[in-house]
């Protein structure tokens, strides 16, 4: 069961600002994720925050899975200086 894939404001803005060959790795590794969204290599948050985190390279993409719309939201994506 694939997921759609979402991406809000934040991510998108990101995406556009980043060097485009990490951008394309980074939708390109967020679409497999979102034809499997419970594969086991899954990486939870901790702390306050809840959602998923995609690792590609030096880039982190934060997501939450929205099972009840099946759609994958990518809320952020930063470079792993700038934390979480």
């Amino acid at each position: 069961m694939a997921f759609e894939l979402e991406f809000t404001r934040s991510a998108t803005r990101h995406l556009r600002r980043m060097p485009r060959r990490d951008a394309a790795r980074i939708i390109k590794r967020l679409e497999v994720v979102a034809e499997d969204p419970f594969a086991p290599n899954l990486r939870a948050l901790t702390g306050t925050e809840q959602g998923y985190r995609l690792r590609v390279g030096d880039w982190r993409a934060i997501y939450e899975l929205r099972r009840e719309e099946n759609s994958t939201v990518v809320a952020r994506v930063i470079h792993r200086q700038e934390g979480y």
